[in-house]
């Protein structure tokens, strides 16, 4: 499960995502097939700028993966897992 919260008024973010790593892409994969479907409704032209920015995004040397500018887990982003009912913090 993916959970994000951005606070305009502070600009701060909240994040959390639980599951497997199959479980969290298949979710971001949802995420991202229901915002382009809504800016289809909209504007198809936009929609196709959307699609060409995300493949941008995940291109290997794109931002989106670099490793150096991690955010601290205890500022605002953390990743949860769990498994056999315990909590696990993964912190990097």
């Amino acid at each position: 499960m993916i959970r994000f919260i951005y606070d305009e008024a502070g600009h701060e973010i909240q994040a959390t995502a639980s599951g497997c790593a199959t479980e969290i892409a298949a979710e971001l994969g949802v995420l991202i097939n229901i915002s382009y479907n809504l800016m289809r409704a909209r504007s198809p032209e936009m929609a196709e700028f959307f699609k060409h920015r995300l493949i941008l995004t995940m291109h290997p040397d794109s931002p989106t993966w670099d490793k150096d500018n991690v955010p601290d887990p205890s500022v605002g982003v953390k990743f949860v897992r769990f498994s056999n009912n315990q909590k696990e913090d993964l912190r990097g």
